[in-house]
């Protein structure tokens, strides 16, 4: 190889160098504590939001996952709570979400994270789009809390 084409080479390809470890992969359960929980709708919002991580509806994680517990409207904050709480023995990184609850106030002090209603939001995760407006936002913020937990 001429010294000119070695120096041609040398600008189009780029030494090896060291890459960046890719980020381990989250398991993510999510679990719905009633019928009609949303449980469904919270995976596919969490699947987008968490891409590249394993994200599973209906399916506890594995060892060192992530469990996020769905509760319905009409649930109870309290036994809600009291449920996760039983739950941690085997999972001991717990995320609770309240999903379109009546009123949010009386799920303050359980730290669950509320989901407001939104149909629109709801018909854009069927539809494998990311929800936006006040929903998007609530499931950011849980995407953080299960890597926080994680």
């Amino acid at each position: 190889m001429t010294p000119l084409a070695r120096r041609v080479l040398e600008l189009l390809v780029e030494p090896p160098g060291e890459r960046p470890a890719p980020a381990p992969v989250l398991d993510v359960g999510i679990v719905g504590l009633g019928a009609g929980s949303g449980a469904t709708t919270v995976a596919r919002g969490l699947a987008l939001e968490l891409p590249g991580d394993e994200v599973s509806d209906g399916v506890a994680p594995g060892p060192g996952g992530v469990l996020v517990a769905v509760a319905a409207r009409d649930a109870v904050p309290v036994l809600a709570r009291l449920v996760t709480e039983r739950l941690a023995p085997r999972h001991a990184r717990t995320v609770l979400v309240a999903n379109r609850p009546d009123d949010p106030d009386e799920w303050r002090g359980t730290e669950a994270i509320c989901l407001p209603p939104s149909r629109l939001a709801v018909a854009l995760l069927a539809r494998g789009r990311r929800a936006r407006g006040p929903f998007g936002s609530a499931l950011r913020e849980l995407a953080g809390a299960v890597r926080e937990a994680a």
